[in-house]
């Protein structure tokens, strides 16, 4: 049984989408730390909003953070980065594999590669969410190449 840290764009009530499915199907033979990012109420994205309590199966850990911010902004980015790379910190004897489906947090992408983890990268085709920013899709074709050249398996 491996242990795999997922990290999910979607909290574990928010918005029911591939990563829960993932969650689902790897729980069946392995333990699965499912990190939510930090819930933003009020926000056009609506997987970081709560919507309805779900069960968790018995080998899934929610990693949930107490905090909730009104908007997405620098302060949630940066805070949430902190929250992902102390969580990831604090199981890292833990954890075997690092999976990832999430460009943005290149600090924990870059622990599990300094701690020797496995990781495995997701790659979801954004091309319309990294497009919708012109100024910033140099940036985030950049986020994209370092998740692409850090991981293990791309899939």
């Amino acid at each position: 049984m491996k242990r795999i840290f997922l990290n999910s764009v979607v909290i574990w009530d928010g918005f029911w989408s591939h990563g829960h499915q993932l969650t689902l199907a790897l729980a069946r033979h392995n333990k699965i730390f499912y990190f939510e990012n930090i819930r933003a109420m009020g926000n056009p994205y609506s997987g970081l909003m709560e919507r309805e309590v779900r069960p968790v199966p018995a080998r899934v850990e929610i990693i949930r953070s107490q905090k909730k911010f009104k908007k997405i902004n620098l302060f949630y980015l940066l805070a949430n980065q902190w929250f992902s790379l102390k969580s990831f910190w604090q199981r890292r004897k833990e954890i075997d594999d690092y999976l990832s489906y999430n460009i943005f947090d290149l600090g924990v992408l870059l622990l599990a590669k300094l701690l020797g983890k496995k990781i495995i990268f997701l790659y979801i085709d954004d091309y319309a969410v990294l497009t919708s920013w012109p100024k910033l899709t140099p940036f985030f074709r950049l986020l994209v190449r370092g998740n692409f050249l850090m991981a293990d398996l791309v899939v």
